[in-house]
């Protein structure tokens, strides 16, 4: 009877909310059967929390009704979930502590899969209230509910892009009816430009390609490509590019699993396997367990935790530079700038960057070269006799967490005469100025001067 009613949650939509900017990694929300009684074929499904190794699990619900297809807010502070227990199913949020519960829609017909956008302001859903499953948006408070999708087919499974511009879901539009091939699309925030990702040849057993969710920096997307004809044939986890490419398999494992998501930082996906809890490496490997429960867990989702402090700095490093510039806004990028506090004089100087997050990286550099001697002219003076040397900028892109090494040119007459001033014992410096910009345009500015030596 739980496996029935498991599947019954399995399909046709299931928890994919990735949606927010890759922080550090809180506590994974999931759904558990481990109150049910099958002896009074009671089976109640709960939203818990737990730590990553699966310790410290908490029961945030309790109701009579069924509730699941739990996902957090981008800042890790809400939690928005489907529940029955009203009579029908309908979108709920709550705080962290399962505190505040809250319904947010009224509808006769069925709302659940709810995502929040990585902003906090929308909350995405499906319901079936039009006669088919169509993916909606709403504002978080369940105002201002529009059909995105509006077609005759069942689109299910929405998670945002981590720059809250797009919308990848599954969707039956293409299939044939004696098959039911479900794909993978995406669309435009708005459900504009709706665009088939996969492809997957007809066969019998059809696979079901389903529960995308997109990789903090957005490059990727994770799915699962369960079979449903019968649906006790195994399926598997795949990652592509975002674009649909480069479909790679991650599991290869002799049961049916699926329900794969990213951590926040990037580093593992927690995924349902066995009905019990796992997580891996995002390349597969190094797949664990971390619930054993004789009823099943399933529908994990991570929490992200916004980082308050830069990561330390490297030896040597400047660091994140001033507190905040005229450029830096509200909820700026952490950066770290590294490497060699001494680079030898040559055709490139060379910084190292990690930021908090997805950022574009614009760096550029100067060296100035005075004419005289500074000790015999004012600092204005000898400023103003100084000859500059530009390094042409660069642009870069970083992903979250990742060291990315910033290479600027330098010109073969900006290297001779660094060298002639070094040859004749002066030093010479080269300040690095990089402006970083994350995916929701905020910017901050930071300098690191690297000394240069023959």
């Amino acid at each position: 009877m739980i496996a029935v009613l498991l599947l019954s949650l399995l399909s046709p939509a299931a928890a994919s909310a990735q949606g927010s900017l890759p922080k550090d990694n809180g506590k994974l929300v999931f759904v558990s059967f481990q109150n049910s009684n099958p002896a009074t074929f009671d089976f109640n499904p709960e939203v818990y929390t737990m730590n990553a190794d699966g310790s410290g699990q908490t029961r945030l619900t309790n109701s009579p009704g069924l509730d699941f297809w739990p996902a957090w807010s981008s800042d890790g502070t809400k939690i928005v979930f489907t529940s029955d227990r009203d009579g029908n199913g309908e979108v709920y949020t709550m705080n962290a502590d399962g505190s505040a519960q809250t319904r947010i829609t009224a509808d006769a017909g069925g709302d659940l899969d709810p995502a929040f956008s990585p902003d906090g302001t929308k909350v995405i859903f499906v319901s079936d209230r039009d006669g088919h499953h169509q993916i909606y948006a709403m504002n978080a408070d369940g105002s201002g509910q529009t059909n995105l999708t509006r077609t005759a087919a069942n689109e299910t499974e929405p998670a945002f892009s981590p720059d809250g511009k797009k919308i990848v879901f599954e969707s039956d539009r293409d299939g044939d009816p004696s098959n039911e091939n479900h794909e993978i699309y995406t669309m435009n925030a708005d459900g504009s430009q709706q665009t088939r990702l996969t492809n997957t040849s007809t066969g019998n057993p059809t696979p079901w390609e389903q529960h995308p969710s997109f990789s903090p920096d957005g490059t990727k997307i994770v799915f699962d490509d369960n079979f449903h004809s019968p649906p006790a044939v195994p399926g598997f986890i795949y990652v592509m590019n975002a674009d649909g490419s480069g479909r790679t398999r991650l599991t290869s494992r002799p049961d049916r699993h699926g329900l794969a998501s990213f951590s926040p930082d990037g580093t593992k996906i927690t995924f349902t396997a066995s009905e019990d809890i796992y997580i891996m490496n995002p390349d597969g490997s190094n797949q664990t367990a971390i619930t054993s429960d004789p009823f099943p867990d399933i529908q994990s989702n991570w929490q992200p935790i916004p980082r308050t402090a830069a990561p330390a700095p490297a030896a040597g490093a400047v660091g994140a530079g001033p507190p905040a510039t005229a450029g830096d806004r509200p909820g700026a990028p952490l950066v770290d700038l590294s490497g060699r506090e001494t680079q030898r004089v040559g055709p490139v100087i060379e910084v190292i960057a990690q930021t908090d997050e997805p950022t574009e990286l614009d760096a550029s550099g100067r060296i100035g070269v005075p004419r005289t001697s500074p000790a015999k002219l004012t600092p204005s003076a000898a400023q103003r006799k100084a000859k500059t040397y530009l390094l042409p900028g660069i642009r870069a892109s970083a992903p979250a967490r990742t060291e990315v090494t910033l290479r600027l040119q330098v010109s073969r007459k900006a290297r001779t005469a660094i060298k002639a001033r070094l040859k004749r014992g002066r030093r010479s410096t080269a300040r690095i100025t990089v402006v970083a910009t994350d995916l929701a345009g905020n910017q901050r500015t930071v300098f690191r001067t690297v000394r240069l030596k023959r």
